[in-house]
């Protein structure tokens, strides 16, 4: 691009890989019809940090993660379960809280060792699999909310394989499931390092298996009791006649 002016900046993702982080800009130019070249160093010093669930080392894009800011700290943006950051000097120790909602279930202390590094924060974690089906068929589109004792709230949407996914810590949760006008609620427990499995059904009736069955031993109960006390009834009138 033709630049006019000596002021200039632009945008550079940060790649997963730190040698294709930009570290010098080349710079073409035209002064009285004479073209030249600069090669000018990058004047930010810049760090990642993944903060990841453990054992599964994803990412805790839906979590809440705050940073103590510091005066080494020259820029910082939280994206997903990363820090992107650039400081004036290192080490930089970081203080990084993780949160659902509003409420801090772990805070930690890590020592970003150098510029151009990316490093991990491990979190403890449960993670809840949940699958949403459309009389059978993966309910895509699906709203999901867990809530934790607090009332803070995740939310996310199922994909075209009707699955979604929460890392959450230790507790007790309610969810909601909503599709179209239907409305599914179930509630659930869950361990650090657990891999907890739920799925939700739309479309149908839930199941009243258990019900039926209860009323059914219900009946047979009762029919069992009238049976039992006829017997005793017949048995004792036979008993007073014999006795007569």
């Amino acid at each position: 691009m033709d630049i006019v002016s000596s002021v200039f900046s632009f945008d550079l993702p940060l790649g997963p890989s730190t040698t294709e982080w930009p570290r010098t800009v080349y710079t073409m130019y035209r002064s009285s019809g004479v073209e030249g070249l600069s090669l000018e160093p990058v004047s930010v010093a810049p760090a990642v940090i993944n903060v990841v669930a453990v054992p599964w080392r994803e990412k805790m894009a839906a979590a809440r993660i705050v940073v103590v800011p510091s005066r080494a700290i020259e820029e910082m943006k939280v994206v997903n379960g990363t820090i992107y950051l650039a400081a004036n000097h290192y080490p930089l120790p970081l203080n990084i809280s993780v949160a659902i909602g509003k409420e801090v279930f772990e805070t930690q202390t890590l020592q970003v060792v150098q510029p151009y590094s990316i490093q991990e924060l491990d979190v403890r974690a449960g993670r809840l699999e949940l699958v949403a089906r459309l009389n059978g068929s993966p309910a895509l589109g699906a709203v999901v909310e867990v809530i934790d004792q607090k009332n803070d709230t995740l939310t996310m949407t199922a994909d075209a394989r009707g699955s979604t996914s929460f890392l959450l810590p230790a507790g007790s949760y309610r969810l909601i499931a909503n599709l179209g006008n239907e409305t599914r609620e179930a509630q659930f427990a869950i361990r650090y390092g657990q891999d907890l499995p739920l799925s939700i059904e739309f479309g149908s009736a839930p199941s009243q298996t258990l019900s039926y069955s209860l009323a059914i031993a219900g009946v047979i109960g009762a029919g069992a009791s009238i049976w039992v006390w006829g017997r005793l009834i017949r048995g004792g009138r036979r008993g007073n006649l014999a006795s007569r």
